[in-house]
């Protein structure tokens, strides 16, 4: 689903104390970027070919999954893609309230219903980036 690389990089967005929250949209763009290609990889054994080309994927597929574990992540990756395009457009400049609510809701609900599958009880990283949360 997501590697152990993916966790570690969701740790350091999640292990910042929230009264010294500053979140770098770049960086958060580009973990979000490899997020979105690891679940497209798990999920629909593709890459993504664009943030509205997944959405249809999920609104299609999403029937096809049987556990009630993938279904509850689908259905929060594809508020995050929902959301992805007013967070990270190029020609919009005040991001940061946007980042900083994107982070706490949308990516975050995403996060917990990733760490909570029980395809990750044993990862140990998984684990760590779940008591963040």
């Amino acid at each position: 689903m997501i590697n152990s690389a993916m966790a570690v990089n969701l740790q350091g967005i999640y292990s910042v104390p929230i009264d010294r929250k500053t979140y770098n949209r770049k960086k958060i763009k580009i973990i979000v970027d490899s997020l979105i290609e690891q679940l497209c990889d798990y999920y629909f054994s593709r890459k993504p070919s664009g943030v509205s080309n997944v959405r249809v994927l999920i609104n299609r597929d999403k029937g096809q999954f049987q556990d009630s574990q993938d279904k509850v992540i689908l259905d929060s990756f594809s508020k995050v893609l929902r959301s992805y395009e007013d967070v990270f457009a190029t020609s919009y400049c005040g991001h940061t309230e946007e980042v900083e609510k994107f982070v706490d809701e949308k990516l975050k609900e995403l996060t917990r219903n990733i760490s909570n599958h029980s395809n990750l009880s044993n990862n140990p990283e998984i684990q760590r980036l779940k008591g963040m949360l």
